[in-house]
């Protein structure tokens, strides 16, 4: 069997061509010297990769932790200050970008689903109130002394029934029966054109 050593891709070139810039070397660097530090780096993360690795099979882990890398690194200082400096910003950087979208994004979802409550409901206090306008300047949802309404005025309320189309439905009017019309008519005195003086 011959056995082919696999050619490393050069997949950090630019980054590394940077880095040497930003120590002092030249603009665009030699590349035997990229080359050559790319290797190191490379040999460098793969054993720390397998030292981690075999660290997490003596706890009896599957996969490996950011801890392992911890401890593989104790002995190091300077990185092992750098790894917690990286995951403090790691976890400042989530909980900014959690905040933001609690604030923004899932948030605005709730307001958005519950607009068409919140229109309802001034709706029904406008028409109720004031015969279809607020004058007083009062919020829509609250009682004539200022208060919201409470669970139990809600639960009074009249649930809103509506169509297989979706459209709301007009409340029935009871009508008056004939029978209670003729009595309310009856008992009524009409006058017969005599006086009463």
């Amino acid at each position: 069997m011959s056995t082919k050593k696999k050619k490393n891709q050069k997949q950090f070139t630019k980054d590394l061509e940077n880095l040497l810039y930003a120590h002092g070397d030249v603009e665009t660097p030699l590349p035997d010297t990229v080359n050559c530090l790319e290797d190191i780096m490379l040999t460098y993360i793969t054993d720390l990769c397998h030292s981690a690795s075999l660290y997490s099979r003596t706890t009896r882990r599957a996969k490996i932790k950011v801890d392992d890398f911890k401890f593989v690194l104790r002995n190091d200082p300077i990185k092992f200050n750098r790894i917690g400096e990286l995951l403090l910003m790691n976890k400042e950087i989530s909980e900014a970008k959690k905040q933001f979208d609690d604030k923004e994004g899932k948030s605005f979802d709730k307001v958005a689903n519950n607009m068409d409550d919140y229109a309802d409901d001034f709706d029904e206090n406008t028409v109720a109130n004031n015969g279809g306008g607020k004058k007083d300047g009062t919020s829509a949802n609250t009682t004539e002394n200022g208060k919201k309404p409470t669970a139990k005025k809600d639960e009074n309320r009249p649930k809103r029934k509506y169509t297989k189309t979706g459209k709301e439905r007009k409340p029935y009017k009871k009508r008056a029966k004939k029978s209670d019309l003729l009595a309310t008519s009856s008992s009524v005195p009409t006058s017969s054109g005599g006086s009463a003086l």
